[in-house]
């Protein structure tokens, strides 16, 4: 004979409480074996099985409602497809997480490389370029060809919303930490804005067209600031459009940045090879009103 518990005994066994065990009969997910005259509840021993495998299910996430429906008509096949559902409601959860802590550690990583800059152990150019050398691994890139051409710069727009939906579509969210790449050909014609990328950080190699690698090795790092301050109408406001030919380094602090380091590499008779790449650093950093902060860095040979 099975045995017999009072509801107090059965929660007890199940490690809830009667409330629960309450509302649970209630919304007929779990019934008592028997509803004495007395007003007593009780429950056989083996409903401990049912009462196990509704905590089980809801311990993955899935709604009471959901195991109510299941548990009205359960089988082998019914378990197996809300099991399936559920697997993959939390495969989009767990994508959701990685995407926000990509977020999380890409900008912990820039206020980090950034803080490293202003460190007295910085060597510093008479024209005032903080450098450094430093071994770096490999790292991984989404990239999305963005390269600029005078008087084209809605083809240039283009191609950056074009990047941000193709690193969406691709699952990974937009960090919106820019960086960019320049290819080595154009780094050597000096063409800098034929040969601009934007790049999207990611933690792992992955199948994809756009995937770039950039290569560990010793690199020559440069930290350009931008001065904001030159860039300012009468009012003390930043222009909406800065006049100028966005691919000339006269015109272009960024461009200018990569001039002064291949001088300053030859000058100190520092062979570089391989693509220039470019991060913004301050883009977590505060307010844009004063400069931008961007680490320039290509490989030494």
């Amino acid at each position: 004979m099975d045995p017999l518990l009072k509801s107090g005994e059965f929660a007890q066994l199940c490690r809830t409480t009667k409330e629960t065990l309450r509302h649970y009969a209630k919304i007929d997910l779990l019934s008592p074996s028997i509803r004495a005259k007395n007003g007593y509840n009780y429950y056989a021993f083996t409903q401990f099985a049912d009462y196990a495998l509704i905590s089980a299910l809801q311990s993955t996430g899935l709604s009471l409602s959901q195991i109510r429906t299941y548990l009205m008509n359960p089988s082998s096949s019914s378990l197996k497809v809300l099991l399936e559902e559920r697997i993959e409601s939390i495969d989009k959860q767990i994508n959701e997480l990685e995407r926000k802590q990509q977020v999380l550690k890409g900008a912990l990583n820039q206020a980090q490389k950034l803080d490293s800059w202003f460190d007295d152990s910085i060597s510093i150019t008479p024209e005032g370029y903080r450098w450094r050398i430093v071994q770096c691994p490999e790292e991984y890139f989404l990239e999305t060809s963005v390269a600029y051409t005078q008087g084209k710069e809605d083809d240039f727009i283009s191609s950056l919303i074009d990047h941000v939906s193709y690193c969406e579509n691709q699952g990974w969210t937009a960090t919106f930490q820019e960086a960019y790449r320049i290819d080595e050909a154009h780094v050597v014609s000096g063409d800098y804005a034929g040969g601009f990328c934007a790049e999207e950080c990611i933690p792992r190699r992955i199948e994809s067209s756009r995937l770039r690698m950039k290569p560990a090795g010793t690199y020559l790092q440069w930290l350009n600031r931008i001065d904001l301050t030159m860039l300012v109408d009468d009012e003390g406001e930043t222009p909406e459009i800065v006049a100028g030919d966005f691919s000339s380094s006269e015109d272009n602090p960024m461009f200018a940045a990569y001039d002064a380091l291949h001088t300053f590499a030859t000058e100190q008779g520092i062979t570089l090879v391989g693509d220039l790449y470019d991060v913004v650093l301050s883009l977590y950093g505060g307010s844009f009103k004063e400069a931008i902060y961007t680490e320039v860095s290509r490989r030494i040979r």
